[in-house]
């Protein structure tokens, strides 16, 4: 975790990936690298003192994708489940009450096919997940209600990855290639997509890859992306194989202001 005001970095797992932040900020899920006894996830406070909680081992590959947070403390998790001859699926763990973590309980299905579904994400007041499927042989963004599926309604019709929602849950981003857009969403009385923005164009935009999560985020006021970007070592925007470094750049629009003379003006 790095804290911007401080520029502290202090570590949270020693071992895991696929990190996700629960709404409120109070926990990170994350799922641990391979054991004997199967892929374990967990579930941290922010504080690098806490002791990390275990919700399951799997002895397939799921990762915890999506956290929506019950206002009891109750949490339903949607576990992305890799299949190596049936797709990618989506499932659902709920949490006990006050998040507590159940005993021996399976995950039910949510989005499941014989085709991928990935990349979910649950709309700001939990009733819609957007994710990406390649269920007509293309990759689009969908959205569905949530937790249970109904009518599934095509957000990119002329394809599409990496959703997120904005902040305030009227719109969504994606990414088309190293092109941004966002799309505005009328969620009720039913489902109706809006206009369509082409908002950033970054032909360094760090592409994760199939099946990998965003490398990008929507600051919470709105106006602003958090996204790692190729510098040096590159193909097709990917980092080839090897050691890569990562570098953090804060406040970069004031110094570029400082540099320029502009911040006097």
């Amino acid at each position: 975790v790095y804290d911007v005001g401080t520029g502290a970095s202090p570590l949270l797992a020693e071992d895991g990936v696929y990190p996700v932040w629960s709404p409120s900020g109070d926990h990170l899920y994350y799922t641990g690298r391979p054991q004997s006894s199967g892929r374990p996830a967990f579930r941290s406070g922010p504080d690098p003192g806490q002791s990390a909680e275990q919700l399951y081992s799997s002895a397939t590959e799921r990762y915890v994708r999506a956290v929506l947070e019950g206002s009891g403390g109750d949490s339903i998790l949607i576990l992305r489940e890799n299949h190596p001859d049936q797709g990618r699926d989506l499932l659902l763990m709920r949490m006990g009450p006050a998040g507590a973590v159940p005993e021996d309980v399976e995950p039910s299905p949510f989005l499941t096919a014989e085709w991928d579904e990935w990349q979910a994400e649950i709309s700001p007041d939990g009733r819609h997940v957007a994710y990406v499927s390649n269920q007509e042989g293309v990759e689009r963004v969908y959205l569905q209600t949530f937790p249970t599926p109904g009518e599934r309604q095509v957000v990119s019709p002329l394809g599409g990855t990496d959703p997120r929602w904005a902040p305030d849950g009227q719109s969504i981003f994606y990414r088309v290639g190293t092109t941004f857009f966002e799309v505005d969403l009328r969620l009720d009385p039913s489902v109706a997509v809006g206009d369509l923005r082409r908002v950033l164009d970054e032909p360094r935009y760090q592409d994760g890859g199939f099946l990998v999560d965003p490398n990008y985020h929507v600051h919470p006021d709105g106006d602003r992306f958090v996204h790692a970007v190729c510098v040096d070592g590159c193909e097709d925007g990917r980092g080839v194989e090897g050691d890569s470094d990562f570098f953090i750049v804060t406040n970069w629009f004031t110094e570029l202001l400082q540099l320029t003379g502009e911040a006097a003006r």
